[in-house]
């Protein structure tokens, strides 16, 4: 049985190799968006860059704009990269084989990506397979093209923080799901 899970990340920069400052993951039911289970990691972005993974002035630019809560998000973490991916693999395989994950993320060529490179680093195989990772981001166009008007964020789930992001996300996506199962129905 498939497991649908949401990944979320806080970056440095916005390349494959930028370094990670959180990492959450919710398993969500795709039929109400109800979190079954979260992973929440903050990672010690000092580790990151000793590592090799960069940071971009646009993007440490774009976090001193931020609220503080969100910035302390990406610069308290105490967890080294290694040991947050290793979480996180060790949290999916609680919950499903990885030819049963679902891999959801709000764009696929983004947080997949930068976790893959990060883990390929580390010599940490994927913990999902390729052709299960979906873009929320396409879920929204396909809607707005239906013409659906899309949900509005809470105000209780900030925004810029991984765990709050990846809970919205999978709400949403169990919403688009339903709505274009519902125009398509009609």
């Amino acid at each position: 049985m498939a497991a649908h899970i949401m990944i979320d990340i806080e970056t440095l920069g916005t390349r494959p190799d930028a370094a990670i400052g959180a990492l959450a993951a919710v398993h969500f039911d795709p039929a109400t968006g109800e979190a079954l289970d979260t992973f929440e990691a903050r990672i010690n972005v000092a580790e990151s860059l000793i590592e090799g993974f960069s940071a971009d002035a646009a993007t440490l630019a774009f976090w001193r704009r931020q609220l503080r809560d969100a910035r302390t998000q990406v610069t308290t973490g105490r967890a080294h990269p290694r040991e947050a991916l290793e979480g996180l693999c060790r949290w999916l395989d609680g919950i499903a084989r990885p030819d049963e994950r679902i891999v959801w993320a709000n764009g696929a060529g983004f947080d997949p990506v930068i976790v893959e490179t990060h883990l390929n680093h580390f010599g940490l195989d994927a913990p999902w397979r390729w052709w299960n990772v979906r873009d929320l981001r396409t879920l929204r166009a396909l809607a707005r093209e239906a013409g659906l008007s899309l949900p509005v964020r809470p105000a209780e789930l900030p925004e810029h923080q991984a765990l709050a992001d990846a809970i919205w996300q999978s709400r949403q996506t169990a919403w688009l799901l339903s709505a274009l199962r519902m125009e398509q129905a009609a």
